[in-house]
């Protein structure tokens, strides 16, 4: 990425970051320098590629003022380049800690992006967006975030679904619970937002 490719509004966020001392979270690639031995390692070792078919875990660490929030905002970056999930979470001791596991994957779950929804601003749950995303791809073979589907729409996803051996059964009739929303049919709209808002804990750990 370069100058050249970040509208306007994403540069005026940057700017405005920079100036309070925060690194930007979007358009890192465009000025971000010194880490270009890093970054040709990762890409070496075929990172982003490989991760879906085994989990990788890398530690980074630096002192304060170091980049390493800048590193994973570009790496970040880099994910979304090769269609990758990415999520953001800062361990605190008062929300997320590291000795409260469920908690942190209730929030990594609460800030799943993917590369088309990230760009997204509207009150939805990220998650709810990735899910909506996921209809729409293996319904329709596209990433837009569609408002209703067909029942045919709703059969080839779920055949699609459940030929994935790599996802747990629960998961998939919990995904298919929440695509069924979508149906025209369905519900009225006050069901419908209840039905999803109960999925979506149910994601997180909080069902």
């Amino acid at each position: 990425m370069n100058l050249d490719q970040i509208s306007q509004s994403v540069a005026i966020q940057m700017v405005e970051s920079l100036k309070h001392g925060i690194p930007p979270e979007k358009g890192i690639q465009a000025y971000s320098v010194g880490n270009e031995k890093l970054i040709k390692g990762i890409i070496r070792q075929s990172f982003f590629t490989s991760i879906k078919d085994i989990g990788r875990i890398r530690f980074i660490s630096g002192s304060w003022g170091a980049g390493k929030t800048h590193l994973f905002r570009l790496l970040g970056d880099m994910a979304f380049e090769n269609n990758c999930l990415v999520s953001n979470v800062q361990l605190s001791s008062d929300d997320a800690c590291l000795n409260k596991f469920e908690r942190v994957f209730s929030a990594i779950i609460r800030n799943l992006n993917t590369p088309t929804s990230r760009d997204i601003n509207d009150n939805s749950s990220s998650l709810g967006l990735f899910l909506r995303e996921s209809f729409s791809y293996f319904s329709k073979g596209n990433h837009s975030n569609y408002d209703s589907f067909s029942h045919e729409d709703y059969n080839r996803a779920r055949q699609i679904l459940m030929a994935n051996e790599s996802i747990d059964i629960d998961f998939k009739k919990i995904i298919q619970k929440y695509w069924s929303t979508f149906l025209s049919e369905s519900l009225d709209p006050a069901t419908q937002d209840q039905t999803r808002g109960e999925i979506l804990q149910w994601f997180s750990g909080e069902g």
